[in-house]
């Protein structure tokens, strides 16, 4: 065994090249190839404050993805120093197994007061995969009437990874080639926001004695891959005619919850007087700093299926509630849950959206739509040739890359030539993702449609040729 183990005060002196060989050889070669394609080997970090990235060059990167949705307050806010700094001043416990854990509890009460109806039990988690985890589960196991059997999810709904959470995402093809958890036959899928087709569904599951075999419908109150919007009044109808069946409804706010998509709510799914069965929270919960995640329901709920001595710590998790991370939760609910708060997110999410489609104003031969709502908005892009190469395939692989070139293009150059950090998804690689920190400034807005508006007038069709030609390596690879 070779001990040439680095300490913690080596990592910032270590070059960049061996960083990338570390990487490649026992992290993800392949994904190293794709940063890469993209630019992003020159991201070489340093340290982070607020929106910005700073790197080891000197570079200040202004960061429009929040780690995927994971710093609605930035990087390194103040409110989460401070908390880690009270646990770390005050020795507070972590690790807690036995007995009622004081921090958990709070957090638990504090997401009660935030949430409407009955939905005042928290079942932690150091996930959001983990948190559909755990609705899964307390679903089918409060089921009495043992022919109840399927869930429904809809198109391009993403749920997670892990194996019964991967049952129900249905974008990328993150579930080929895996034994999921849920049998496959278990799994019914409509199209998304299709009212109709759930009703349809509800029918045709439907016993003579009028009872049906459905479990539960897993809905993102708005898309997480494609940015998809539901139709207005289906929350509600979904939940009425749910509950009418004896059908359970979990929604999904890991991605959009936590202010993320504005109108002044800290859920998206509040923009309707509706309340579901479950509620699923993680990425902004932990304040950019913390691994923690959230289920929550009703009391009446959780006792169907964990109310006894003999099943009550069925479900449970080595890291989940950690002490550190609650304190966190508490503080970052805290401060996104402020009114005030909420209503700066909504008005820097108008302004945002108004210079968006400003600039599709401008330029409607590259840009076709905005969509999306809140701070979570995307760019759906015309890459001229390369969009009609990708529309004409009849093989999805081949126009899903072609696509991909067209939004790595934009992505790289974003990054390379403005200083702008961006990213995309898979599921519709034609449309950029703009999901920046709540606590993003106008300014700092305005930095992003300059660099924005600045490469589409340099000739956006140069952008793409120049990419091409300067990656065709990496890109035939």
């Amino acid at each position: 065994m070779n001990n040439n183990m680095f300490r913690l005060e080596d990592v910032s002196s270590i070059p960049n090249s061996q960083i990338l060989d570390m990487y490649s050889n026992h992290i993800n070669p392949a994904l190293l190839d794709i940063f890469k394609l993209l630019g992003f080997r020159d991201l070489d970090v340093s340290h982070a404050k607020g929106v910005y990235i700073y790197l080891h060059s000197g570079r200040k990167i202004l960061d429009m993805t929040s780690g995927l949705g994971v710093l609605a307050l930035g990087h390194n806010h103040p409110v989460v120093i401070e908390a880690e700094k009270f646990c770390h001043k005050n020795d507070l416990i972590d690790m807690q197994k036995l007995g009622p854990n004081r921090l958990q509890s709070v957090l638990a009460y504090n997401l009660s007061q935030l949430l409407p109806g009955e939905l005042t039990v928290a079942t932690l988690s150091v996930s959001g995969a983990e948190a559909n985890e755990a609705a899964i589960k307390l679903v089918t196991k409060s089921q009495k009437d043992k022919r109840k059997k399927f869930i429904i999810r809809m198109e391009g709904a993403y749920h997670g990874k892990t194996h019964g959470a991967l049952s129900l995402t249905d974008s990328e093809g993150f579930g080929d080639g895996f034994l999921v958890g849920i049998p496959k036959e278990n799994i019914i899928t409509i199209p998304h926001g299709d009212l109709s087709a759930f009703k349809n569904i509800v029918n045709d599951h439907t016993f003579s004695d009028g009872k049906n075999d459905i479990i539960a419908i897993f809905v993102e109150p708005m898309g997480g891959q494609d940015l998809q919007i539901l139709p207005d009044g289906f929350l509600s109808e979904i939940c009425q005619i749910s509950n009418d069946n004896k059908i359970y409804t979990v929604f999904d706010e890991i991605k959009v919850g936590l202010g993320r998509a504005g109108q002044g709510n800290l859920f998206c799914f509040e923009k309707e007087d509706v309340v579901p069965d479950v509620v699923t929270i993680s990425k902004a919960l932990g304040g950019g700093k913390r691994a923690i995640g959230a289920m929550v329901t009703s009391n009446k709920l959780f006792k169907s299926a964990y109310g006894n001595r003999d099943n009550c710590a069925l479900h449970s998790s080595t890291f989940s509630g950690i002490g550190e991370s609650c304190a966190v939760a508490i503080e970052t609910l805290n401060y996104i849950s402020d009114k005030n708060f909420l209503k700066s997110v909504d008005d820097k999410a108008v302004f945002l959206k108004s210079e968006l489609v400003s600039l599709q104003r401008k330029y409607p031969k590259y840009i076709k739509s905005i969509k999306g709502e809140g701070l979570f908005l995307g760019i759906e892009f015309d890459f001229g040739w390369i969009s009609k190469v990708a529309s004409i395939s009849k093989s999805n692989k081949i126009s899903k890359m072609a696509n991909g070139l067209g939004i790595a293009a934009i992505v790289r150059s974003l990054f390379k030539d403005y200083d702008v950090l961006v990213h995309f998804s898979g599921s519709n690689p034609s449309v950029l993702h703009l999901m920046p920190p709540l606590i993003i400034s106008d300014s700092e807005i305005k930095l992003f449609i300059t660099a924005l508006r600045s490469m589409l007038n340099s000739s956006f069709e140069s952008t793409l040729l120049r990419f091409l030609t300067g990656n065709l390596k990496d890109v035939v690879r």
